[in-house]
């Protein structure tokens, strides 16, 4: 018969023993380590590539909204000025407007006195009115009565 030989393994420091890990955990990819830890290891290095990347951007979004802030602050002390220019000029405005109303009132007073006009009084001078009927007619102080008379008229009070 035949002699089987028996053939000794030679046994690894960490083979043999019940401590010893087992599975796809504790194979190694030529010597580099546990493929999770490895994993593990290089989404760290990107979560620290997109934090750096993160910060710049705010760094730049917080500059840009500085920048803005100043142009904010800028218009607005525009639109003050512009403001405060658009109420001086509203209120300039108003006076001239009430001062040509006045002047219109007045002028139309002087064109017309009782709804008549000047022309009205001309003519009545021409015909022979006195100053006093010209006063009490259209209304005019003697004064205008009368150098209404004295220049249409043909003769005066």
């Amino acid at each position: 018969m035949r002699q089987v030989r028996r053939v000794r393994r030679r046994r690894l420091p960490a083979e043999g023993r019940d401590d010893a890990p087992t599975g796809p955990a504790s194979m190694t990819m030529d010597g580099i380590g546990d493929p999770w830890a490895l994993a593990g290891a290089a989404i760290g290095v990107i979560a620290a590539a997109l934090g750096v990347v993160g910060l710049w951007i705010v760094r730049a979004q917080a500059a840009r909204l500085a920048e803005r802030e100043t142009a904010i602050e800028d218009l607005r002390r525009r639109v003050d000025a512009l403001t405060a220019l658009q109420t001086r000029t509203a209120n300039r405005l108003q006076r001239f407007e009430t001062e040509q109303g006045q002047l219109a009132e007045r002028v139309g007073h002087v064109e017309s006195g009782g709804g008549r006009t000047l022309d009205d009084a001309i003519d009545s001078a021409r015909r022979g009115a006195s100053v006093g009927t010209l006063i009490d007619t259209f209304g005019l102080s003697r004064g205008e009565a009368s150098l209404i008379a004295r220049l249409h008229g043909r003769t005066g009070d």
